[in-house]
């Protein structure tokens, strides 16, 4: 099964580091020629295209886009049209309709598409949501979700037409990914979503949601918290316990410095510490996804739930200017 992967800058070369363990043939897209070489004489990469048209027109089964957020419908869209199954990163899309669209250009293709969204198979969130259906906690009513950082915005992210929006639709959609994996639906959220940088998107966003199921869920997600302080990414309280993430186990390095490679710690549970078996996040969406091709199964994290969180994220983009 052949792979064209298009863009090894970056988050490119955590995939091509996936793809070259699992030993899959990979060719990929990539304009400057010192990053090809580059991700070459890392990786196992047999073909270098120059450009996208090229990669289309081989007989590779899979397109795997880790470009800009702004870039994901139009090059997906030709990647379906063109009969490869397709991998993007995440967000879906960076508006709810071409979100829509692509799912059901995939359906109507019968062709696999998934988005690469590694928190959704963390080892401690999945152990987390195990133990509050087992009871563990009681009755959960609140779920805290929140990320803060200090950045500063470099290369395509000072784009508007390639970044979307602002930080809550790029890496702010892991988070919400997550506050929503534990609370399920929604009735209502009420937000803030506010610049304090000299940039066009927002730095910071916040987010106060009503559940389906009684519980109220808390959402902080920044990049311009000077000094900020390491908190639990992850916290749901219950009317007979808690559990929350441990920041002591807590993988802090960027990803492909990370020893550990999952989104979050170890978890808390009740005030006891709880090892958490772990595996590489980034490998176990990927492998999901090229298994799923290769069986004809459904794709392990269903494009329905990366529309969900965009949905979610456009919400409380909109509930801000209300």
């Amino acid at each position: 099964m052949d792979i064209v992967l298009v863009g090894c800058k970056g988050f490119g070369k955590e995939h091509l580091r996936v793809y070259s363990k699992l030993g899959y043939d990979v060719s990929i897209v990539e304009r400057d020629k010192d990053e090809a070489k580059r991700c070459s004489d890392l990786y196992n990469v047999s073909k270098i295209y120059d450009n996208y048209e090229d990669a289309l027109r081989s007989s590779a089964s899979i397109v795997d886009l880790v470009v800009p957020d702004g870039l994901h419908y139009e090059m997906g869209s030709l990647a379906l049209k063109s009969r490869k199954n397709l991998l993007v990163e995440k967000p879906i899309t960076p508006d709810i309709d071409s979100g829509i669209s692509l799912i059901q250009q995939a359906e109507e293709s019968k062709l696999k598409f998934m988005v690469a969204e590694q928190f959704y198979f963390d080892p401690s969130m999945r152990e987390a949501i195990r133990r509050i259906n087992n009871g563990e906690i009681g009755n959960p009513h609140t779920v805290i979700v929140r990320h803060q950082s200090f950045r500063e915005l470099k290369g395509w992210r000072n784009d508007r037409s390639m970044m979307g929006r602002g930080i809550l639709i790029d890496e702010g959609t892991h988070y919400i990914d997550t506050l929503l994996n534990f609370g399920g639906r929604y009735r209502s959220l009420r937000s803030f979503v506010h610049r304090t940088w000299d940039y066009l998107g927002e730095d910071t966003a916040e987010a106060v949601f009503n559940f389906e199921n009684g519980m109220h869920g808390v959402f902080f997600y920044s990049w311009n918290y000077p000094e900020f302080p390491l908190v639990p990414e992850f916290e749901i309280i219950g009317d007979k316990g808690s559990i929350y993430e441990d920041v002591g186990t807590k993988p802090t390095e960027p990803w492909d410095q990370r020893k550990r490679r999952t989104a979050y710690g170890d978890i808390i549970v009740n005030g006891k510490h709880i090892p958490v078996e772990t595996y590489d996040v980034i490998e176990k969406e990927i492998s999901g996804f090229l298994i799923a091709v290769e069986k004809d199964d459904p794709v392990p994290m269903p494009p329905d739930i990366a529309l969900r969180d965009m949905i979610t994220i456009d919400r409380i983009y909109r509930a801000s200017s209300d």
